[in-house]
């Protein structure tokens, strides 16, 4: 079929692709049945404004595994044929060659694989992340898990303005889906919305992983045409346990009446530095803690020129913390906390996308969930409106869940308004409410070395716990 010619935008001036001359195998608009790397083989430079890409990998499930996947649950998933990680970055480099400059490359993930990063998927290839994207499937599945991730790659040059259509795709997309056509099924409203927002009609689409053909679907819809393809290939899988059922490894027993310095005053809003506040306590002492480190990943690279002056004049006056600051922080909070310990730590979306692990580094501290906070209220963005912020749980070696997690029913997605008067990165109460109860006793000890406006100190009085926490306005 004659193809169109692709046009990306920009604000000053129109980049034409070439029109696409495309192998008599690779027939637009149809399921087509072959090997994903060699579909994009076939494809020339610099053609392809829009691609998609779902990695099948069992990132969560292995991490989740209860044992009897493909016996009594999971026969269809556990039957496909699974990537590695050196697959995912060919596949990667293969969508990088195709993409025109500025084209978009929206890439399905997991939570573990986002947490863990994925950098080195995009070694070699000219593509950056610039937008994030949670999609909240509005029902719950294991673990609580209700949401899945979409992050937004752009080929340099980057760009929005011209490029990014449509200003009104929430960050956090709320889209009920069935799995019955397939197990990895994708949410066909979102995708066809992200088409719309960077692609003009008639333009096409790829997916060399096409699973179900949601994408193909998600074309249609929108009047672009479609180039995908699926392997079908079929393989069994062994079932893997990570958890024991066997037995329950009890926690430690910990005493919550702790030594305590005398300057640590608990359940008072204490004036001081956050590290010399940790630095007073004793190793191996606390069971539960928060850092909401006071950064600017998500403003810096939204920077509108006005910060400080018309606008957010609270929040640039702030004092900030640098990567080197905030490691010695979560190192800080590693020595306070006892063996099973947690660690809830907030993030933006460019932390999370762009990797976090330097902050770990020296610490005995693991990733071991995420959880979606949604603000339900519009923020600013150039692509995506940003309605959420991102809580990274981390537990101290040893790793455990049984007999440590009392609460089962926290949505990986939670929806809670909260208020910016008192502070400009108010956190929300019953969230964290929660995951206090989830992870500690009634007296425990639950810490905040930069507490801000001090709302865990009130969600650890809603649970009947204790709080030390401090912060240098006081």
């Amino acid at each position: 079929m004659e193809a169109k010619a692709n046009t990306v935008y920009s604000n000053r001036r129109a980049i034409q692709a070439p029109a696409i001359d495309l192998d008599p195998s690779l027939r637009p608009n149809e399921r087509l049945k072959m090997d994903g790397l060699d579909f994009l083989s076939l494809l020339p430079p610099n053609s392809i404004p829009v691609a998609f890409l779902d990695p099948q990998y069992r990132g969560v499930l292995d991490k989740l595994s209860y044992g009897n996947e493909g016996q009594n649950r999971g026969k269809r998933r556990s039957a496909l044929m699974q990537m590695d990680e050196k697959k995912i970055a060919q596949f990667a480099q293969g969508i990088d060659r195709v993409l025109i400059p500025s084209g978009h490359l929206f890439l399905w993930m997991d939570e573990f694989h986002l947490c863990q990063g994925f950098k080195s998927w995009l070694d070699g290839t000219r593509l950056d992340v610039v937008d994030l994207i949670v999609w909240d499937k509005e029902r719950l599945g294991r673990g609580r898990r209700v949401g899945e991730y979409c992050v937004v790659l752009q080929k340099q040059p980057r760009r929005a303005k011209g490029v990014w259509k449509i200003h009104t795709i929430r960050d956090v997309w709320r889209e009920k889906i069935s799995s019955k056509e397939h197990p990895h099924q994708k949410p066909i409203g979102l995708q066809a919305e992200l088409i719309a927002a960077v692609s003009d009609e008639g333009d096409y689409v790829i997916d060399p992983a096409a699973g179900s053909f949601s994408v193909m679907e998600a074309a249609y819809m929108m009047e672009r045409n479609f180039i995908g393809c699926d392997s079908e290939r079929m393989m069994e899988a062994e079932a893997n346990t990570v958890s024991s059922s066997r037995r329950v490894i009890q926690a430690p027993d910990i005493d919550p009446a702790i030594d305590l310095h005398p300057s640590l005053r608990p359940n008072e809003r204490l004036k001081m530095d956050g590290l010399d506040f940790l630095s007073l306590l004793l190793p191996n002492s606390i069971p539960i803690a928060f850092l909401d480190p006071q950064y600017r990943g998500v403003l810096d690279k939204l920077s509108y020129g006005n910060e400080g002056q018309n606008r957010g004049k609270r929040r640039s006056a702030l004092m900030q913390m640098d990567e080197k600051k905030i490691a010695k922080f979560v190192q800080g909070i590693d020595k306070a906390l006892i063996p099973s310990g947690h660690l809830f730590l907030w993030m933006d979306k460019f932390h999370l996308c762009q990797g976090f692990k330097s902050w770990l580094d020296g610490t005995q501290l693991d990733v071991v969930d995420l959880i979606v906070w949604d603000k339900e209220r519009f923020g600013m963005g150039y692509r995506s409106r940003r309605v959420s912020e991102y809580c990274v749980v981390l537990q101290k070696q040893p790793r455990r869940t049984k007999s440590m997690r009392r609460i089962h029913t926290i949505r990986d997605v939670w929806r809670e308004k909260t208020s910016s008067k008192e502070h400009p990165h108010q956190k929300p109460i019953k969230l964290q409410a929660a995951l206090i109860a989830a992870v500690s006793s009634e007296g425990d000890y639950v810490i905040d070395p930069a507490a801000g406006s001090f709302s865990v100190m009130e969600a650890a009085h809603a649970q009947d716990r204790n709080f030390i926490g401090c912060d240098l306005e006081g």
